[in-house]
């Protein structure tokens, strides 16, 4: 029998494991502060409630879509359903960030009420003659969200930077946002699940080799990703990952 839900609640570790399913009436809130483990059955959201994935400075929740092979999926009725999936964001310096959509299809206005979003959207900024990482030219474009087009370096890989302040995002792109520290950001939407394909990816041959081949992919999936299993299915990719700490990569 398909069970149904109509609390407001933030709780750990959620199971779901009923193959008939469960149902969330209109108004209530289901916040997994943990895990959300689909172990079977599927979850019906109707726009009238949400479903969280929570962040917060302790740790941030994640979708388990993938160990059971009865796993079932996030609905609206006959659709995909909607999860809200938050990012906890530390970033004492104000500095750059690198964020993914882990939900598709998204925009740009789903993260403008999270941190400082403007400039003229797909701008290309302008480097300095000599490429300076620290400035760019007098009167570049700039903004608050970019996203990087290898296939626009001539000389400066900096020429690969693009301001985005509007439509949509791009599932399995990478952006590099301007977030202040201890912020939640935010995204609602269908989550990633299954293959998901991101191409064309670029390798465009120019004078100033430390940019070629650099394309900004991100995680798709409100999930960890199991970085060989992601390499061995990729095997163009260059053979490092790099994580990055409080200290650089």
């Amino acid at each position: 029998t398909a069970q149904s839900y109509n609390g407001n609640s933030t709780l750990g570790i959620v199971i779901m494991d009923n193959s008939a399913g469960l149902n969330f009436t209109s108004g209530a809130t289901l916040r997994c502060a943990e895990a959300l483990i689909m172990v079977q059955g599927d979850i019906d959201v109707p726009s009238s409630a949400d479903l969280v994935l929570r962040s917060t400075a302790t740790g941030t929740a994640y979708l388990d879509d993938f160990n059971s092979g009865t796993a079932g999926s996030i609905t609206n009725g006959a659709g995909a359903g909607d999860v809200t999936v938050e990012r906890w964001v530390v970033n004492p310096n104000n500095a750059f960030h690198f964020i993914s959509p882990a939900v598709s299809p998204a925009t740009v206005s789903g993260w403008s009420d999270d941190f400082t979003i403007y400039g003229p959207n797909n701008a290309q900024v302008v480097p300095m003659p000599n490429c300076d990482p620290t400035a760019l030219a007098a009167g570049s474009p700039f903004g608050g969200l970019f996203e990087y087009r290898e296939n626009a370096v001539t000389t400066c890989y900096l020429e690969g930077w693009h301001v985005r302040s509007a439509g949509p995002l791009t599932h399995v792109s990478g952006y590099a946002g301007i977030i202040p520290n201890n912020r939640r950001i935010e995204l609602t939407g269908p989550p990633g699940t299954g293959a998901v394909v991101h191409g064309p990816l670029t390798r465009t041959v120019v004078n100033t080799s430390s940019a070629v081949g650099w394309n900004q992919a991100g995680n798709p999936y409100p999930s960890p990703l199991n970085w060989p299993d992601v390499a061995a299915a990729n095997p163009g990719l260059g053979a490092t990952a790099y994580i990055w700490n409080s200290s650089g990569f």
